[in-house]
């Protein structure tokens, strides 16, 4: 039995939510998909997840997207530190929602937002950008993206339009009705176009929707943030995000639609929350998605801790989700929150 097949005989069957759990917060999961080869030519699969810690960013790594440990051999606390970031140009305080990806030559891009003063809280807050030749450490700065307005909870995804050619876009968003000042844009969601190399916008920020220009009878606190867009053709996107803020109880998960292109307009569904509270699950949100070997879609988020003595620290759960398609329209649906025992996600190599 070669190495490949240990690990493939390894993984989880089954599995019970919340599949992570820390002494820490586990806020703001984003999940990516690497392959590597091993020592004798085979595939292996390994998934890293960053999350929002109270540390800074906090990394995992994972065969099954059940079993999950901490990237690091002197524990998070210095990984984050001394490893992933130089704090002199990324920002000291605040790191929130990191999103990750992969480019076509095997360079790793981290975009997130973070601050150099502990006081301005979201007022400072500034997305940024990081490369690394490796997903679990040793990202080094770029540049910040604006410097004049406080943005959060980046989304990177890249698209292929109608012309068959391939652009760039972050999604993000803004606390504007909070700490951040009604000048640097009304509250809810945005986008903006990268350059080819991930490194600064070739547009500026445009607002997309919110909790006031387009609101819900769910969403009672004015946030609308951490969106996440899945394209299923050149006009057809989808967008998940979360309403409310991130510790309320009614904290969850809506999405919208767009038929015209990875810039909206978007329309919201009738139909959301999407993932709200639960028996035994508090406060899920702020979601990413990845995609088993049999296709199956997986929505990972995080939820509170229903011990109130606990509450920032968040946990990290995995149900399952599937797009949907009726007479023309389309969607999205999680079966969830669930804390019963399910089949683990299907994970070949």
């Amino acid at each position: 039995m070669n190495l490949g097949q240990v690990e493939h005989n390894t993984r989880a069957k089954s599995f019970f939510n919340p599949v992570l759990t820390v002494n820490q917060t586990l806020g703001d999961p984003h999940v990516i998909r690497t392959t590597r080869k091993d020592v004798y030519g085979n595939p292996i699969t390994t998934f890293y997840m960053y999350t929002t810690a109270h540390w800074g960013i906090g990394c995992y790594s994972s065969h099954d997207l059940v079993n999950w440990t901490a990237v690091g051999t002197s524990g998070p606390n210095q990984w984050c530190y001394d490893q992933l970031y130089d704090q002199r140009c990324l920002g000291t305080h605040f790191f929130w929602a990191p999103a990750i990806t992969e480019t076509a030559n095997g360079e790793f891009v981290m975009f997130v937002s973070s601050t150099m003063d502990e006081k301005d809280g979201f007022n400072d807050a500034r997305l940024r950008v990081a490369k690394s030749c490796r997903p679990d450490g040793g990202f080094k700065f770029v540049n910040t993206l604006v410097t004049d307005r406080a943005f959060i909870d980046p989304f990177y995804m890249q698209v292929i339009d109608s012309q068959c050619n391939t652009r760039h876009f972050l999604y993000f968003a803004t606390m504007a009705d909070f700490d951040v000042p009604k000048e640097h844009g009304p509250a809810g969601i945005y986008a903006a176009e990268l350059s080819d190399d991930l490194s600064r916008f070739i547009s500026a920020p445009m607002y997309l929707f919110g909790p006031n220009t387009h609101p819900e009878s769910w969403v009672t606190q004015g946030v609308n943030e951490a969106p996440w867009v899945l394209q299923l053709s050149a006009t057809d996107f989808i967008m998940v995000y979360s309403g409310n803020l991130f510790n309320a109880s009614n904290y969850g998960l809506g999405y919208a639609v767009s038929t015209t292109g990875p810039l909206g307009p978007y329309r919201k569904a009738v139909e959301n929350p999407i993932l709200k509270n639960a028996a035994g699950v508090v406060s899920p949100g702020h979601n990413s998605f990845v995609t088993d070997d049999e296709g199956q879609l997986w929505c990972v988020y995080h939820v509170d801790n229903p011990d109130a003595s606990k509450k920032e620290a968040r946990m990290v759960a995995l149900d399952r989700a599937h797009v949907w398609h009726e007479n023309r329209q389309f969607g999205i649906a999680i079966r969830g929150p669930t804390v019963g025992k399910q089949q683990a996600p299907k994970i070949v190599c």
